[in-house]
């Protein structure tokens, strides 16, 4: 069945067709990319799988249940954990407590309910914490634990934004160009940090820009041309077909 199904999704924006009845499925322990030109319908697609946005037809289906109309926190609590294109962060927080704060998700699914046993219990913080530090420690990030994040340099506030959607501890992990604006250097340290998020045990599906690196990780791919998918397989499959080339 796959762990994310993605049915016949369309979006239109006035008269743009952003997106255009795409179907694709992740399974589990796969890396799956979404590639195309910029404006080709990719973070629009995202947006619609999270419902940022809602989509005028099509479902999608995450381990068998319809998310098509839950809201967003719903979604991140059933395990689907997203960055966005533009790296965001609370900036004068510090590094451990960007942590925290995402990880507030799973102390009770809600606000009052995350307040009352935070109150409840005091283990339940430290708790917390102690999980915080396993994911900074996971990112290669544990020595900024106490630099503010806005203090960090491009490549290790990216690789915090990851972080912080994996304090969500998500399932299936949706990345947002997650390499943008990197030199080579760190472009290889997010490639490198992907693949050990995959031998963990979490899924991800990958937009991003650089093919070189989605060749490299990617263990199946999708390209999307004018919000249309116009083909799908392994990297070496899309490397080598016709219409892709052409596109």
């Amino acid at each position: 069945m796959g762990l994310l199904q993605v049915q016949n999704l369309s979006k239109r924006f006035g008269g743009v067709q952003a997106v255009s009845d795409v179907s694709f499925t992740v399974q589990e322990n796969q890396i799956y990319g979404l590639i195309g030109p910029n404006g080709a319908g990719k973070s629009t697609t995202f947006n619609l799988l999270t419902s940022m946005i809602k989509a005028d037809t099509g479902k999608v289906i995450f381990k068998d249940i319809d998310i098509s109309n839950k809201k967003p926190h719903h979604i991140a609590m059933l395990g689907l954990g997203r960055t966005f294109q533009h790296v965001t962060l609370f900036n004068e927080s510090t590094v451990l407590d960007n942590i925290l704060m995402a990880n507030y998700c799973r102390i009770s699914p809600t606000f009052w309910g995350t307040i009352w046993k935070s109150f409840k219990s005091p283990k339940t913080l430290l708790t917390e914490e102690e999980k915080a530090y396993e994911i900074l420690r996971f990112a290669g990030l544990e020595k900024y634990a106490e630099e503010l994040a806005k203090n960090l340099d491009h490549g290790h506030q990216g690789k915090l934004q990851i972080a912080i959607a994996l304090a969500t501890e998500p399932k299936l992990l949706l990345l947002d160009e997650p390499m943008r604006g990197m030199n080579p250097v760190e472009t290889e340290e997010i490639s490198e940090f992907i693949l050990k998020i995959k031998e963990r045990g979490t899924s991800v599906l990958i937009i991003e820009h650089d093919m070189k690196a989605m060749m490299r990780i990617c263990d199946k791919l999708s390209v999307i041309v004018y919000g249309e998918k116009i083909a799908e397989g392994a990297p070496e499959e899309i490397q080598n077909n016709p219409v892709v080339i052409n596109a």
